[in-house]
């Protein structure tokens, strides 16, 4: 099979994808369903992102693993479906480039349409005039994650937004996140059935780097940005700009075996890492932006 170009575009199951890679052999993969981040590899090194072996992929699925983009609301903090409609609906490729230092870098769009539920979920007519750039920079042994949120309606609005990203990792069980010492965090495994944030009550995580010995589900306020996954004698430091809050994910055990769309034992590759914008929503007066990054830079393999 002949070597993919940087921008090379190709069909796998039923939903367009986009190759990407720098000069220096960095690459990723980007579905146009959801702007989906499926595989980034590390200049000189393998898979830096989990994707399951049993995921659906288009339609109205979301794809489980890689990089979902959260929009407009996160998990059920919202009228419409779980987590958004940005996930599971097709994004417009705007084309991609190797810059003047060989980076390869690429983006996608979304927007509401002028016909009320053209092209898109029915829930994202309640939602006045948007537009999204979602923008990939890829580089060495880092990536770059954009995203842009736009008010393009006469009226202000806000809503939410995270990266949901998903972080291969060899074994759960060795893994830690350092950096979160001390942070307040919001316990969503301690949260009610159908709590808002502002129930949930606030704690402070003790003086000991994260680990995984069971669920863990997050949401750190005012997030220390960076912090450190590793992973045996891998280093992957995750940094936020723009996003304020970050959320660690793992399901543990028994909610992992609830998910069907997650192989059997998955659970134990993976740690979520997710820039988030959650606690405190974003809110746009009409005509203006924002604009996030979520920046992964591998620094020992």
């Amino acid at each position: 099979m002949q070597a993919l170009k940087n921008g090379s575009r190709y069909l796998r199951d039923g939903v367009m994808r986009t190759h990407l890679q720098s000069n220096d052999g960095a690459s990723a993969v980007v579905a146009d369903h959801g702007a989906h981040l499926l595989s980034w590899r590390p200049a000189g090194s393998g898979e830096a992102l989990f994707l399951s072996s049993t995921s659906g992929y288009g339609g109205s699925a979301a794809i489980r693993g890689g990089v979902p983009v959260i929009f407009p609301q996160f998990g059920a903090l919202g009228s419409g479906q779980r987590h958004g409609f940005a996930r599971n609906t097709g994004w417009r490729f705007l084309g991609a480039t190797l810059d003047d230092h060989g980076a390869a870098r690429a983006a996608w769009v979304l927007q509401q349409t002028a016909t009320p539920g053209a092209a898109m979920p029915v829930d994202a007519d309640a939602l006045p005039g948007f537009r999204l750039i979602c923008e990939i920079h890829l580089a060495g042994t880092g990536i770059d994650i954009g995203l842009t949120i736009m008010n393009t309606s006469t009226q202000a609005w806000s809503c939410q937004a995270a990266l949901h990203t998903y972080l291969r990792v060899d074994a759960l069980e060795a893994s830690r996140i350092d950096g979160l010492q001390e942070a307040p965090y919001l316990d969503q495994t301690r949260a009610p059935a159908g709590s808002a944030l502002p129930g949930v009550a606030q704690t402070f995580q003790d003086a000991t780097p994260l680990g995984f010995a069971a669920e863990v589900d997050r949401i750190y306020l005012a997030a220390p940005s960076p912090v450190l996954l590793q992973d045996g004698c891998r280093r992957l430091d995750v940094r936020l700009t723009g996003f304020p809050d970050m959320v660690v994910w793992n399901p543990g055990q028994a909610k992992a075996a609830a998910l069907a769309d997650l192989h059997a034992g998955g659970f134990r590759q993976f740690v979520c890492i997710e820039a988030a914008a959650i606690a405190q929503p974003i809110a746009l007066a009409a005509g203006e932006n924002w604009h996030g990054v979520q920046s992964l830079r591998l620094v020992g393999n």
